[in-house]
């Protein structure tokens, strides 16, 4: 019963997000993300492939560390995308150094760390402590330091940060030369225990395919 209202809870809140920004300009990857979403409630799962053609980056990296902070400058616009409302919302920011990318973004420096932003964390002001837990449609993700990963990520702020593609549908953890899927509130097992080589040949391909 928890997790069915869970399930409601977290499909109620993106459905109030994406009415929100209902009368903003989409852009293609809007788009495509909407499409991957609706995807995802229907078939419960997602493969490689599908996280592959909507992410402007794939790579596997160390993850460095972690940094929580509750950030002033996140703007809210209303239902007409009109007025913009300050309204500060904790954050997460992993730097990630990059061991090998299978979707370089153009301009990015194969040694440059990478920094991915998502909502949610805890942070200390005057003694207090002050939680957020979002929602998430993928699962929530989970970064700890000295962990490698593979992971699918949409550009933000033209590129200074990175979001996953749905949220912890977007990480994977490597071990042992092979990935092995997060977790999630869905039943996703595609590409669990492939070897790294497997995947990147499977997302190569749906690159190519991609382009057609």
């Amino acid at each position: 019963m928890v997790k069915f209202l869970r399930t409601i809870t977290t499909i109620l809140t993106v459905s109030v997000a994406v009415n929100a920004f209902a009368g903003c300009p989409k852009t293609e990857k809007d788009i495509a993300l909407e499409a991957l979403l609706d995807k995802l409630w229907r078939e419960k799962r997602l493969t490689v492939e599908d996280m592959a053609q909507v992410s402007d980056c794939i790579v596997i990296g160390k993850v460095r560390k972690l940094m929580v902070r509750k950030d002033e400058s996140f703007v809210y616009r209303d239902r007409e995308c009109r007025i913009p409302v300050p309204m500060p919302e904790i954050r997460t920011y992993v730097t990630l150094v990059p061991k090998k990318f299978l979707r370089k973004p153009e301009g990015v420096d194969p040694g440059k760390k990478i920094t991915i932003r998502y909502p949610g964390g805890e942070v200390i002001e005057g003694g207090i402590g002050q939680v957020s837990e979002p929602n998430f449609v993928g699962g929530s993700p989970k970064f700890d330091p000295g962990q490698e990963v593979l992971v699918f990520l949409v550009a933000v702020e033209d590129g200074l940060y990175y979001k996953l593609v749905l949220d912890g549908e977007g990480e994977y953890t490597v071990k042992g030369g092979k990935v092995f899927p997060l977790h999630g509130v869905h039943a996703r097992t595609d590409g669990t225990g492939l070897s790294v080589e497997e995947v990147r040949k499977r997302i190569e391909k749906a690159l190519i395919k991609g382009k057609k």
